[in-house]
């Protein structure tokens, strides 16, 4: 496997150990939620960093900003369960690309052999 796999499969497994991490702690009074950002990586592959939310205490969505309780977390389940699907698609998708990078690899050693 060539390292844009292997980064890319350390990215989203940073991924997968925040939304565990928001989800565990969604009833945690005063928590805050964390997000994955991802970046190219010059060499080629996927970088990640963790973001805090920065004491924001608002959600904006599209038609309406929803104020969250002083003591309460900011973490939404809805979104947090959206993430989760996301990564395990990418998960596959990654994985699928890997299968597909070695059966090349395979077929162009054999016409050379």
């Amino acid at each position: 496997m060539s390292s844009v796999p292997a980064t890319a499969l350390s990215a989203l497994g940073a991924a997968m150990n925040v939304i565990a991490h928001n989800t565990a702690n969604a009833c945690t009074d005063g928590f805050e939620k964390n997000r994955v950002l991802f970046h190219e990586a010059r060499s080629g592959g996927v970088t990640v960093s963790i973001e805090g939310n920065s004491g924001k205490r608002a959600r904006t969505y599209p038609d309406r900003t929803i104020e969250t309780e002083t003591g309460s977390s900011n973490v939404n389940l809805h979104e947090e369960c959206a993430r989760l699907i996301t990564t395990l698609h990418a998960y596959e998708a990654v994985i699928a690309t890997a299968r597909a990078e070695d059966e090349t690899k395979h077929a162009l050693m054999d016409i050379i052999a």
